[in-house]
């Protein structure tokens, strides 16, 4: 079984438009949901605001990168989906015809995808798999890769307790680095282009981003060291492999267990 782990700090009205809301949409049990909080103040806090007991609200440790640590250990070895507080849904991206662009519709299937990312990872021996964040019909793919690719916001861990991030040179870019260490423990991480956790706000349409889209100073400075990680590590880029480009993920792709018959193309993210 898989739960689902939330990190949240003071955020207990918000996450229950948001993250809460889309998993009990997706029809994810209440007892496999899991809010860790940073204090018993913040837990008294969410458990008035939430008022279901089925959903459990635990007390972790300070700091978002901190807390995922803690996670691991607490999770160690077991399946769990990582999540930000502030998902209003899950999307699947769909090619248009005649057109140079897609679109992202919202899903209430997500569990299947949670399903199908622990399948790959179990069938190729890799730790970590998860979704896009990227909600632009301009570059959106029904791709799914394998190798050194990387994940925000949501994303799914047999966690390894022994993995740990917290650190002043890797929890400005976390995300990176945890990809990173669990590709070289275990290779083959896997992600599945066409289903994304992205936010609304950063559309215009679906056909690309918003106009006026800009990147605050600390995506700037994601960005700049990201870059000097895939400098230094460059199998970021070589060790990718498309291992199912199927031009659409729905219909007969998904009865029960993933087919084994995926094609391994190589080819780059």
């Amino acid at each position: 079984m898989v739960d689902y782990v939330c990190i949240s700090y003071d955020r207990a009205d918000s996450i229950k438009k948001k993250t809460l809301s889309m998993l009990l949409e997706n029809n994810i049990p209440k007892d496999k949901i899991y809010i860790v909080v940073a204090s018993k103040a913040q837990q008294a806090l969410y458990k008035q605001s939430i008022d279901d007991d089925a959903i459990k609200i635990i007390v972790g440790v300070k700091g978002i990168v901190q807390v995922r640590d803690w996670v691991r250990r607490k999770w160690n070895g077991k399946k769990i989906v990582m999540m930000d507080d502030d998902i209003r849904h899950i999307y699947k991206y769909k090619k248009i015809p005649n057109k140079s662009y897609g679109k992202y519709t919202i899903i209430t299937n997500f569990s299947k995808w949670v399903d199908i990312v622990f399948e790959l990872l179990n069938k190729y021996g890799g730790r970590l798999g998860g979704f896009t964040s990227n909600l632009n019909g301009l570059n959106g793919s029904t791709n799914i890769v394998m190798g050194l690719v990387s994940f925000t916001r949501c994303w799914c861990e047999v966690c390894d307790k022994k993995i740990q991030l917290t650190n002043p040179a890797r929890a400005l870019f976390e995300d990176v680095w945890l990809s990173y260490m669990y590709y070289k423990k275990y290779g083959n991480n896997i992600l599945v282009k066409g289903i994304s956790s992205g936010k609304e706000e950063t559309m215009k349409n679906e056909g690309g981003l918003m106009s006026d889209y800009t990147l605050t100073e600390r995506q700037k400075h994601l960005y700049r060291e990201s870059k000097l990680l895939y400098d230094k590590y460059p199998e970021y880029h070589s060790s990718v492999k498309v291992i199912d480009n199927k031009k659409d993920l729905g219909g007969s792709y998904y009865k029960g267990r993933i087919k084994s018959s995926l094609r391994e193309v190589i080819g780059h993210s």
